[in-house]
């Protein structure tokens, strides 16, 4: 059940956070933040339809295990596509780099990046 409107919040505010090591993702109606850990292999997330998210944030984030900390780079790396819908202006997203992530907005339309870190 999806719901559009006014939200007041007295206190705090819980999403729901995940980590995912299988390589292939397919984000959930009740995910929030998704963290994808690449230490031992390359992970791609499928967004699910803009169209039937309008107005969802989806934040993902690429980890790795505490060993592999320090690597900047790392061998695996991750992707997030969509199953034919454009991120902003392309069909998918490479992350390279240890920590980086991404801040996905659906408009209905398609998903937008809405903030970056890292590459």
């Amino acid at each position: 059940m999806k719901s559009n409107g006014i939200t007041e919040i007295n206190g705090a505010l819980y999403k729901s956070i995940k980590t995912i090591s299988d390589s292939e993702y397919h984000i959930q109606d009740t995910d929030n933040t998704i963290l994808l850990d690449v230490s031992k292999n390359k992970i791609t997330a499928v967004l699910p339809p803009a169209k039937e998210n309008y107005g969802r944030v989806i934040i993902i984030k690429i980890v790795v295990s505490d060993e592999q900390k320090y690597r900047i780079r790392g061998s695996s790396t991750a992707k997030i596509t969509t199953e034919g819908e454009l991120i902003d202006f392309t069909k998918e997203i490479h992350l390279k780099f240890s920590y980086s992530s991404r801040t996905l907005h659906s408009d209905g339309v398609k998903w937008w990046v809405t903030n970056a870190n890292g590459s």
